[in-house]
């Protein structure tokens, strides 16, 4: 069951399909993305056991730590993020549509999973990295209420830690605009 989360940015495409290599031969984690990014960058999302994101992370560390740019390791995140990383986001197409931007990728997962905790809402979309320059954004439908809620409480770490792009709330977005999404 995959209830943590590890995120390795490599500052190099080639160290980083080694340091790939490396930790699924060596832990019991699952790999949800692991591709090049801008600006050649290689970035690397897993999920599982505490202690086996735990594993994977500090191999890493210990064996590539002049090529890591960044890694994180997230406990308790909700199964819904897990889900929209793997592309099966259940978010309805319907109700008021907020977006987080954030200029990193684990900032990113972390406004999507306290957006989650915080408010009744659900990832319609969320698209990390490749092709926007190494920036991530989380897209999250429900009530107006909620999803302002959602919002806020998602972008909160993003401020903190200075990694916040913008934001947005639209109310009643044009039917069109959710066939954007997905």
């Amino acid at each position: 069951m995959m209830v943590s989360i590890g995120i390795i940015e490599i500052n190099n495409i080639a160290k980083g399909y080694l340091v790939c290599d490396n930790i699924l031969k060596k832990t019991q984690i699952q790999m949800s993305m692991a591709q090049p990014i801008c600006p050649g960058k290689f970035v690397m999302i897993f999920g599982g056991s505490v202690s086996s994101v735990k594993v994977a992370c500090d191999y890493a560390r210990t064996n590539f730590s002049e090529n890591i740019l960044d890694i994180s390791e997230f406990g308790n995140i909700d199964v819904r993020v897990f889900d929209a990383l793997n592309g099966a986001a259940a978010g309805e197409t319907s109700g008021a549509l907020g977006i987080i931007e954030t200029f990193s990728v684990a900032s990113c997962i972390l406004a999507a999973d306290a957006a989650l905790k915080a408010a009744a809402v659900e990832v319609v979309e969320l698209r990390i990295a490749r092709g926007m320059g190494g920036k991530a954004y989380v897209a999250l439908s429900g009530t107006v209420a909620a999803v302002t809620a959602g919002v806020e409480a998602g972008a909160q770490n993003a401020i903190e830690n200075g990694v916040l792009n913008d934001t947005a709330v639209i109310a009643s977005p044009h039917i069109d605009l959710w066939q954007y999404l997905q």
